[in-house]
């Protein structure tokens, strides 16, 4: 057996005695892209011939030495149901209820990841849910060092019993272009919570200088980390035969370690009778009396039995603290996690987890799929990225994500994201620096390539959540971008856009792209600019919409150097066009 996948405890293998196989995304119920070549591929003996077909198109090859094979079928145009025929040399499969319209792929972090059943208005949404035609395959999470082969996942159909954990965003998204197109639509949805850009991103992709502080943080992260993991082995060490070797342990190190603090399942079994309790692991069992200190120098375990049937388990390496309870009836130990500072007792990020690591998602979620035909991709990240050490680079972290894709799907994929929403407190002055807008001013800024687009979210966040419930109006300014770029429909697609600013004495008229029917929400007086002189002290500043541009000043700056508008983590803005679309945040300056 040649193992291709591993993730979340299964195990997919390719037979040396088996015919042809497909991969997991070719399977009952998927969507193919209408109006260009079908790509088809898959595992077989080495030299087998494969043939395949649906509707009237067809065609054969033959499965390399390597045991993989790929062909492309002619287009077709939207409908179905059809049946897709593979056949090898010994069986025929066959793939039923496939659609052909329109494909697109969603990733990002946990915003994308949210579901249906966490979106404002969820169980009206749930009940109303009846798109036959609208279809959603979610990969899997999995974090690996190497491209994998297959990903697992299936595609499942847009009805009430069905579409709970869909992507809130993907699903909103899917069902306006359903609704407006009248084709089928299937959304490929892979995504991660908490990642950044660059596990998303192949490691190639880094081999350029202004990258170098992207690989070199991942070195020192991981440096600290064996560090430790040097005594959590010795802790281990210490506990012979009882514990299993350090390797069984290995993605439980990676969690504990990539985390202030978490509770994640450990791997370990603990029975409690009502005298002794015995820890066992991988078969060993040890009787362990109550207390019990093996900790040594800091590094060790301490295992410690409490009366009413329960054990708490504890163990010590260097200042970090891992603890939990076990009770009777549970078969795994629910641990709590805490690396802290020695000093001011916060949480410390000691690592980075496979899921943060470059390239490692990208590996796992995205390579498997690239030879899938799809229109284009949906995208909600930047959160992770948002850190004071890490927005500077997010203009070109992003950017170069984005072209690395596409050189992945060899075609110039339209990629459309969303602008980081509102959240936080509000600043009562205009910050200065603030890493959280200088993520969506680069993300503005990515908007210079070509085939892009910006939903901005700036109106739609809530303070104290970082995961807005609105994702209906994420999914619709999505859609709203890809029905005008793509598929050619007259349609306002998007807020006002900083185009260009003009300092003229104590004044600064700030033209726009999208800018038709310039207004504010409620026609109020617009809020939310700043400008600052050459001392760099922004203060709230004066505006007034006239025509298609806004004139900014203030009597505290007599030679304005900078103008920013909804520069901070939660700021109050108001400025849209006549479509009722939010202007983005920009700044002038770069300081």
């Amino acid at each position: 057996m040649r193992p291709i996948l591993a993730t979340a405890g299964l195990l997919l293998a390719l037979s040396s005695s088996a015919s042809v196989r497909l991969p997991a995304i070719i399977s009952d119920g998927l969507v193919l892209q209408q109006g260009v070549p079908i790509v088809l591929w898959g595992w077989a003996d080495p030299g087998e011939g494969v043939s395949a077909w649906i509707g009237t198109s067809s065609g054969t090859t033959q499965a390399l030495e390597d045991g993989t094979w790929r062909l492309a079928l002619p287009p077709l145009d939207a409908g179905g149901p059809h049946e897709l025929v593979i056949s090898g040399a010994s069986d025929t499969l066959r793939v039923v209820d496939v659609l052909v319209g329109e494909v697109w792929l969603g990733s990002g972090q946990s915003n994308m990841r949210w579901p249906v059943s966490g979106a404002a208005d969820a169980e009206q949404e749930i009940r109303a849910a009846d798109y036959p035609a609208l279809r959603m395959f979610t990969v899997e999470r999995n974090a690996t060092a190497e491209p994998q082969r297959d990903v697992a996942g299936n595609w499942r159909t847009a009805r009430p019993g069905e579409i709970a954990d869909f992507s809130a965003v993907g699903y909103f998204f899917s069902r306006h272009l359903h609704r407006e197109l009248g084709v089928p639509v299937g959304f490929i949805h892979s995504s991660w919570g908490g990642t950044p850009a660059e596990a998303w991103t192949r490691r190639d992709a880094f081999d350029k200088p202004t990258l170098a502080p992207v690989l070199a943080r991942q070195t020192q992260a991981m440096e600290g980390m064996a560090k430790d993991r040097a005594a959590f082995d010795l802790s281990l060490s210490r506990l012979e035969p009882a514990m299993p070797s350090s390797n069984d342990l290995e993605g439980v190190w990676d969690t504990l370690m990539a985390f202030g603090q978490q509770e994640f399942q450990f791997p370990m079994v603990i029975t409690v009778d009502a005298d002794v309790p015995t820890v066992a692991f991988d078969g060993f069992g040890t009787e362990v009396a109550a207390p019990v200190d093996i900790s040594a120098d800091g590094v060790g375990w301490t295992f410690v039995a409490k009366s009413g049937g329960e054990t708490t388990v504890r163990a010590i390496y260097g200042p970090g603290v891992m603890s939990g309870t076990v009770s009777t009836s549970q078969s795994q130990l629910s641990i709590k996690s805490q690396k802290r500072d020695p000093k001011t007792g916060a949480p410390v990020l000691v690592g980075i987890a496979p899921s943060g690591r470059v390239s490692h998602l990208f590996n796992a979620m995205i390579d498997p799929i690239t030879p899938y035909r799809i229109k284009g991709v949906v995208w909600y990240q930047g959160e992770s990225n948002a850190k004071p050490d890490q927005a500077y680079l997010y203009a070109e972290l992003f950017a170069t994500m984005i072209e690395d894709w596409r050189l992945a799907w060899a075609q110039p994929l339209p990629f459309y994201f969303v602008q980081l929403a509102n959240f936080g407190a509000r600043e009562t002055e205009p910050p200065l620096d603030s890493p959280w807008a200088e993520v969506r001013d680069a993300q503005r800024r990515t908007l210079a390539l070509p085939h892009t687009a910006m939903a901005v979210a700036i109106d739609i966040g809530e303070a104290d959540d970082i995961h807005p419930r609105n994702k209906q109006e994420v999914g619709r300014r999505l859609a709203l971008a890809a029905l005008a770029r793509q598929y050619g429909k007259p349609i306002a697609y998007s807020g006002p856009l900083y185009r260009e600013a003009r300092f003229d004495k104590a004044e600064v008229e700030v033209s726009f792209d999208h800018a038709e029917g310039l207004n504010t929400v409620g026609g109020d007086e617009v809020v939310g600019f700043a400008i600052a002189g050459a001392d760099r002290k922004f203060v709230w500043a004066n505006a007034r919409i006239k025509g298609e541009r806004v004139v900014v000043w203030s009597d505290a700056v007599r030679s304005p150097q900078s103008v920013r508008y909804g520069w901070g983590v939660n700021p109050a803005t108001n400025l849209t066009n006549g479509a009722g679309l939010p202007a983005s945040p920009f700044r002038t300056d770069q300081w």
